[in-house]
C-alpha cells in the first residue's frame, strides 16, 4: 500500500493497493504518471529509487526530489 499525499494538508490525494504483500515499493510508480501533470513535484521516499522511473519522471517533465542510498553510486 501507498499514497500520494498533498504536503499543505497532509491529506491523502491518491492511495495505491496491492495484495501482494511482497510487492516492493516501486510496483506503484507507474500509477503515478496518469496522477501527475508536467511541473508537478514529487518528493520520494529512498525506497523508490528507480532510475527508469526517474528517465520516464524526467520525459513527463515531473520534478522530483529523493535521498541517496548509503549505497548509490
Amino acid at each position: 500500500m501507498t499514497a500520494l499525499l498533498d504536503l499543505c494538508t497532509r491529506l491523502p490525494e491518491k492511495i495505491w493497493y496491492e495484495r501482494d504483500p511482497k510487492a516492493h515499493e516501486s510496483a506503484f510508480l507507474d500509477g503515478y504518471f496518469v496522477v501527475f501533470e508536467a511541473g508537478s513535484l514529487l518528493i520520494l521516499d529512498k525506497g523508490y529509487i528507480n532510475f527508469s522511473i526517474f528517465v520516464k519522471l524526467t520525459q513527463a517533465k515531473v520534478k522530483f526530489i529523493t535521498r541517496g542510498k548509503t549505497n548509490l553510486t
